[in-house]
């Protein structure tokens, strides 16, 4: 689990070039995340390609383990899509500071921690409607019907032509994450754990 208030620290500390993209330069939306089934690439793929179609200013960058996926990319948006290789977690520093937005478009999650990540550096997330992004994100995303490419779009669309929108959601990110760290981990494991013991305590107690 991530320290927020660290991580937030940490990415402050640095210099951002996304802002500059808030200015109106080139948007560019990350996808931190490798592809598997469950992550929903193509999904994000249409919905970015119905959203950069007739813009000239954005920007999909893939972090890619599967080179068939790059085949997947629609033509119209072929040239506006930026492949990496896969990079070591500590690399995925200099990608976030590339980056204008991100998109989360997994349909299902255990726990998303490039989520932290993208609040830590105060980028505005475009996120499946799952309850667990909403758990970690709150209000500080868009959200989007996981298999709704029209919808992502839309989303996509709305942080793409309001810079006042993704500084506000990046503002509402910073705030979340300083509620994630070690310390509120391992004490609400520790509570979850001693409620476990008296439940079974009784549990016993009661079969005698």
């Amino acid at each position: 689990l991530a320290d927020g208030a660290e991580r937030l620290e940490t990415a402050q500390s640095r210099k951002s070039i996304h802002e500059s993209t808030l200015a109106g330069n080139t948007c560019m939306f990350l996808c931190p995340t490798l592809c598997g089934l469950h992550k929903n690439f193509p999904t994000m793929l249409e919905g970015f390609a119905q959203a950069a179609e007739s813009e000239d200013n954005v920007r999909l960058m893939l972090l890619l383990n599967d080179p068939q996926v790059e085949q997947q990319v629609p033509e119209s948006v072929r040239g506006k899509v930026v492949v990496r290789a896969a990079v070591a977690p500590e690399d995925m520093e200099d990608l976030y500071r590339e980056a204008s937005a991100v998109i989360y478009p997994s349909y299902c999650e255990s726990f998303g921690h490039p989520l932290l990540e993208s609040m830590a550096h105060g980028l505005p997330i475009a996120a499946s409607d799952i309850p667990v992004n909403r758990e970690i994100v709150k209000d500080a995303a868009v959200y989007f019907p996981p298999f709704d490419s029209a919808a992502l779009a839309e989303a996509l669309g709305r942080l793409l032509r309001s810079p006042s929108l993704r500084r506000e959601l990046g503002e509402r990110g910073k705030q979340r994450v300083r509620h994630f760290s070690w310390k509120t981990h391992m004490d609400g494991l520790w509570k979850e754990i001693l409620q476990l013991e008296t439940k079974l305590k009784h549990t016993k107690e009661n079969s005698i």
